[in-house]
């Protein structure tokens, strides 16, 4: 398994677990409307989140290259795996944002405001979809090139 490849799995793993950490504590106890006004619950998803934040540097650096390592860990073509899986994850992020946004003002348009748990939930979802998405399309990508390489 490539270096690549196994740290996306690496980076899946950590975002994936904050997402359902996070999504836990967010929808139970009155969901998204209540958790505003509940410390607790913003401190337990804080965590989450440190988790995946923190964890990130920590990957980055059990997974560098060793000074003098004689094989090349990156070519050319991570490297345009890596470009693509970040555009389309941009994408991807942004059209979350976008569509978020519009349902929420939809869906409160008649109380004439928007629970400021919901913007809580946006904003840490933001993040947590702005790593776990170009992970996520860098080993589809990977992982496709692959099987074409192999034809």
């Amino acid at each position: 398994m490539s270096k690549s490849r196994f740290r996306n799995l690496l980076v899946i793993a950590i975002w994936v677990v904050v997402a359902i950490g996070f999504s836990a504590t967010v929808f139970t106890s009155g969901g998204p409307a209540t958790y505003a006004d509940d410390a607790h619950r913003r401190l337990v998803g804080g965590v989450f989140l440190a988790f995946g934040v923190f964890g990130m540097p920590l990957l980055r650096l059990l997974t560098r290259s060793k000074p003098g390592a004689e094989h090349v860990d990156r070519d050319e073509r991570d490297e345009q795996i890596d470009v693509r899986a970040t555009n389309i994850g941009v994408i991807a992020v942004v059209t979350f944002v976008f569509l978020g946004s519009i349902a929420l003002c939809d869906g409160y348009q008649d109380a004439g405001c928007v629970p400021v748990g919901w913007m809580w939930v946006m904003a840490y979802t933001t993040l947590i979809l702005s790593h776990l998405a170009p992970a996520v399309v860098s080993l589809a990508l990977d992982l496709g090139a692959l099987r074409h390489a192999d034809r």
